[in-house]
């Protein structure tokens, strides 16, 4: 009975997996139409090499037959990396260039203590710039889109509140401006910049300077009407695959 049960589960998760990969599938071969050729063209070049390394391989047919399921597997494999690779493309680049976008990124760090509410600490209503206040082991960050100027400015301020409420410390403030103009990180590579710095904190330190940072949370602002950063789905797995 137990066994009949651990049976169904295993179906409604390998259900649950290629309704998925089905919908992950139909929502990038929108953007690009070329994914069919290169999801083939992965998955016939894997079992091509896999036949000409058996050939090569002097073995017998029981051997041969192992290390073509060995390559289909394989040739599985390479096709889930194209096609989450350019799911993770599309997504970037619906995102790019919507205020908020860098929230639904933000949010997805979800490793080395990070945490970022997604609700900016500042915000000018008229063009939408915003700032956003998050921490981790490597620092305090703040992240903002829109007009540098503007951003400088504001981030002057807050960083001095920094200080104010933790005094003489020495943990780095990073800033991190988002854009594809100059001395500006795109969307896609924001996930990279924050987390490649230097751990300098313990887990236990990282709780004070949050508590220190409490007080300071009551300045933060809601997003404006129509720009809701929670509706912009990132495919976290995909991210993550450049900081395992």
């Amino acid at each position: 009975m137990a066994s009949t049960k651990k049976s169904e589960k295993s179906d409604k998760g390998v259900k649950a997996t290629m309704r998925q990969v089905g919908q992950l599938y139909r929502y990038t071969v929108k953007e690009d139409k070329y994914l069919p050729l290169w999801l083939t063209l992965g998955f016939v070049g894997t079992v091509v090499v896999g036949v000409l390394f058996c050939f090569i391989v002097h073995a017998n047919v029981a051997f041969w037959i192992l290390l073509m399921l060995m390559f289909v597997m394989l040739a599985l494999l390479v096709d889930t990396i194209i096609l989450t690779r350019d799911a993770d493309r599309v997504a970037y680049k619906r995102m790019d260039g919507t205020p908020g976008a860098s929230s639904a990124v933000l949010s997805s760090i979800n490793k080395g203590g990070f945490t970022f509410p997604q609700e900016p600490v500042w915000m000018d209503k008229r063009t939408h710039a915003m700032i956003w206040r998050g921490t981790g082991r490597t620092g305090i960050y703040l992240v903002g889109e829109g007009d540098r100027a503007m951003l400088e400015q504001e981030m002057n301020r807050e960083e001095h509140a920094i200080r104010r409420a933790v005094p003489g410390s020495d943990i780095p403030i990073y800033r991190i401006f988002v854009g594809n103009g100059k001395n500006q990180v795109p969307l896609s590579k924001l996930r990279n910049t924050v987390i490649r710095h230097k751990v300098v904190m313990t887990k236990v330190e990282l709780d004070q300077l949050n508590g220190r940072l409490t007080s300071l949370q009551g300045k933060q602002m809601r997003v404006p009407r129509g720009v809701d950063p929670r509706r912009m789905k990132v495919n976290s797995r995909m991210m993550r695959r450049h900081t395992n």
